[in-house]
């Protein structure tokens, strides 16, 4: 007995060890749905007043005054950034207009060094803003508990370390930081008391954190309907058809104010202008015949 307990201590130690790491990440059941959409209310005013038939519109109906918030707020700081971004631009090119050439490298190298510095300090204050954030997004979606990726310090340090990656130079994109920043936002207001109905139904919580994703991309790229096609692929593992319109509305939302914004003097993105269709027809027949084949090709190596 005392060789068979000596033997088996191991394996208690690592199932205890196991539990401990289970209670602490473990991961819910999405496709456990529990749909309370119908909850009656409550309120404090008399029923049949206008006060509580308001309370009880703005309760069924929070979840689409929640996606515009969401949007706004996405625009709002995505906008903050490019315009940070810009200003910094100017300076790194005003730091280095002294007319000297060794100076002027000097200066644009030592600006860069410094940009590059508080990026590193901002990721080193808050290590869960490291990376793109898209894993952690995806991961979240997917049903493991991430809290602490998801607090008000790492969305500071993720703006700062932005901005300052911006600065610096580096070659990142804003895809990733924008979808971990706008789910950050989401689930951040998912708290507050007056969107009682999302912080109490943690299924319509992931639902609006997918509909956060797709207004983050919608911000980077100008394009609501890709960042509902990114939110879909994001949440692969679980994702409810009537959320397309939730991803679409808010996605629409942030875009709609980052293009109103934009036409009022702050910086637009991706402003394109194309030219005439500098194709003929027969050019235009073999690029059809191009695709078709390579499509057939591709399927028949699937």
């Amino acid at each position: 007995r005392r060789l068979r307990d000596k033997l088996l201590e191991p394996t208690r130690n690592a199932d205890r060890t196991f539990q401990g790491f289970k209670e602490q990440y473990e991961s819910v059941d999405m496709y456990t749905y529990v749909d309370e959409s119908y909850t009656t209310p409550q309120n404090d005013y008399a029923p049949g007043t206008w006060r509580s038939k308001l309370a009880r519109f703005f309760f069924f109906e929070q979840t689409w005054f929640f996606l515009i918030v969401v949007g706004f707020a996405q625009a709002v700081l995505a906008l903050c950034i490019d315009y940070a971004h810009t200003r910094i631009h100017h300076f790194k090119k005003m730091a280095a207009s002294t007319g000297n050439p060794v100076l002027d490298f000097i200066s644009y190298v030592c600006v860069s060094v410094a940009f590059a510095l508080l990026a590193y300090f901002a990721t080193k204050h808050a290590p869960t803003s490291a990376g793109s954030g898209i894993p952690v997004v995806k991961s979240s979606l997917a049903g493991i508990r991430l809290p602490h990726y998801f607090d008000l310090r790492t969305l500071v340090a993720k703006i700062v370390g932005l901005v300052a990656s911006f600065g610096a130079g580096l070659s990142i994109g804003k895809e990733g930081p924008y979808v971990h920043i706008a789910a950050i936002i989401t689930y951040q207001m998912a708290r507050l008391p007056v969107f009682a109905r999302i912080r109490d139904n943690w299924v319509l919580r992931y639902q609006m954190m997918a509909a956060g994703c797709a207004a983050g991309v919608a911000t980077a790229f100008g394009a609501p309907i890709g960042g509902v096609i990114f939110s879909i692929e994001v949440t692969t593992t679980f994702y409810l058809v009537k959320n397309l319109w939730k991803g679409f509305f808010c996605a629409a939302a942030a875009t709609a104010l980052v293009k109103i914004l934009g036409e009022q003097g702050l910086v637009a993105f991706f402003v394109t202008k194309f030219q005439p269709l500098p194709y003929g027809l027969q050019e235009l027949l073999l690029f059809a015949a191009m695709g078709i084949l390579f499509g057939l090709g591709g399927v028949l190596f699937t």
